[in-house]
């Protein structure tokens, strides 16, 4: 068995009998990973292993399971805990990357990007954030279609993510703005977002629209 050490942060927290526990995390060094967590409500662990925070973890890996030695917080996503809304969208993101991320397929660059997101979200303009997080993860775990096929008013079809200029019974109906915002959110990195943000619509519900109907069918 050995000792290793990383950078995560908790996706998921499932409570078994006796006080054990079955911890998923987003790590920098393995990936998406379950770990095991003996006598964990008694356990001062607990008290750093928190949603919302970046966690230095040590796990004991063994040949088919891994299991927690210690763990330290090294910081809190403050803005998680401001409202109610927030807390909201960051158990959604939470959610997202739970369901979308294959196991033990490690990921730097999309980690650092998750880090990235949670460290810089603000309350003011929490839409747009919920809205740019989610496409951003939706397209690099590849669920997510570009927008930029026909630069037109378009017709979008969940099921294939087939875009036309056809309309038909199955299909969301995107006008060409619309379909202009979609495509910035997938493309912008970070600071272009956070530069170009204000300038954004304020109504973002065709983005929503099409965002719950790709995670219905992805």
């Amino acid at each position: 068995m050995r000792e290793k050490k990383t950078l995560s942060i908790l996706l998921r927290k499932t409570l078994l009998p006796n006080d054990d526990v079955i911890l998923e995390f987003l790590t920098l060094k393995f990936g998406k990973i379950s770990v095991f967590a003996k006598k964990f409500a008694k356990s001062r662990k607990r008290l750093e292993i928190d949603f919302f925070r970046l966690i230095e973890l040590e796990i004991f890996e063994g040949r088919h399971s891994k299991s927690l030695k210690s763990a330290s917080t090294f910081s809190v996503f403050h803005n998680f805990s401001r409202d109610f809304q927030s807390s909201q969208i960051g158990f959604k993101w939470l959610d997202i990357l739970s369901k979308i991320l294959p196991a033990e397929e490690i990921n730097t660059d999309l980690f650092k990007t998750v880090i990235d997101l949670f460290t810089h979200y603000t309350v003011n303009d929490f839409q747009k954030w919920n809205a740019y997080f989610q496409i951003q993860m939706l397209n690099k775990a590849g669920f997510w279609p570009k927008f930029d096929k026909i630069r037109d008013n378009i017709y979008f079809n969940p099921l294939n993510k087939k875009i036309s200029r056809e309309k038909t019974p199955e299909t969301i109906a995107i006008s060409n703005l619309e379909r202009q915002l979609l495509e910035f959110l997938r493309r912008a990195d970070l600071a272009e977002f956070s530069n170009k943000k204000n300038n954004l619509p304020q109504n973002f519900a065709k983005i929503f629209e099409v965002l719950e109907a790709i995670e219905k069918f992805k």
